[in-house]
């Protein structure tokens, strides 16, 4: 009993000063967005990663599918990387990286560190590569349930 009830301010005084969270884990930490209006459609692909190295296999199928299913619906492209940091350039050649709000029409953003604000619209599309791609947008999905459209691959 002594034990545990140390645990617990041990919790607290690191929760006071910011220093604990409840998700360890990086992988599924919330995403920080904002709502706003957005006149058309845009396709947003969660993925692990973008970076040469890992790009083969799932991950170049996901790329594939999407850009082929975003040229089909006639909308923009958004490719989420939630997990590695994109280091070098980026490989990707006809996307351009940007911050979570850019309007550009193919455009790769980093969240692998949850430091940026994405901009979400109920006309957005999410397909999620893996379980914790989705698991992240948890929040953002939780208050607007009804107006997006989810995809799991």
């Amino acid at each position: 009993m002594k034990i545990k009830n140390k645990l617990k301010k041990i919790k607290n005084l690191l929760k006071a000063n910011k220093q604990f969270s409840e998700y360890s884990i990086k992988e599924i930490e919330d995403v920080k967005y904002k709502f706003y209006k957005r006149k058309s459609t845009r396709l947003n692909l969660l993925i692990t990663s973008v970076n040469e190295e890992d790009i083969f296999a799932g991950i170049k199928t996901a790329i594939s599918f999407s850009s082929n299913l975003a040229k089909f619906m006639n909308c923009d492209i958004r490719i989420i990387v939630m997990d590695k940091p994109i280091r070098g350039k980026l490989v990707l050649k006809e996307y351009t990286l940007a911050n979570g709000s850019s309007e550009i029409s193919k455009v790769v953003v980093d969240l692998s560190k949850r430091d940026d604000v994405l901009s979400v619209s109920e006309n957005d599309i999410f397909v999620g590569t893996m379980w914790h791609t989705l698991y992240a947008f948890r929040n953002v999905f939780s208050e607007f349930t009804l107006n997006f459209k989810k995809i799991q691959l």
